[in-house]
């Protein structure tokens, strides 16, 4: 693999990161806002922002995931283990490290791994 298309990996990375990092703390933010700004009236209210609560919990765990998996590229990519599939050794095309930078798995053993679960 080219040391130009790592370096430009590693932007799209650094960018990604910065993104979610950025998502997470807005949405937080907003909901702080809308809880401090909000006097519940009844259960339903109390009920709605418990709700709200917990799809920003699950939106935030998967962020924090896709933020692991962005690191665990980066550091791929500082060990010259970039773009090598973790199960078979052989190179990840281009193409899917460019639609998932973060990818672990050659497009054929994410497949059998998929057909096996």
């Amino acid at each position: 693999m080219n040391s130009k298309f790592i370096e430009e990996m590693k932007d799209i990375l650094l960018k990604e990161k910065e993104s979610l990092l950025s998502s997470i703390s807005r949405n937080k933010k907003e909901f702080e806002d809308g809880i401090e700004n909000a006097s519940p009236k009844d259960f339903g209210d109390i009920a709605s922002y418990a709700s709200d609560q917990d799809l920003l919990d699950v939106l935030g765990a998967q962020n924090v995931k896709k933020i692991q998996a962005i690191n665990a590229a980066l550091l791929r990519i500082e060990e010259n283990r970039y773009g090598k599939c973790i199960k078979c050794s052989k190179d990840i095309s281009e193409s899917r490290l460019k639609a998932l930078p973060y990818a672990i798995k050659c497009v054929a053993c994410q497949a059998l791994d998929e057909r096996r679960h």
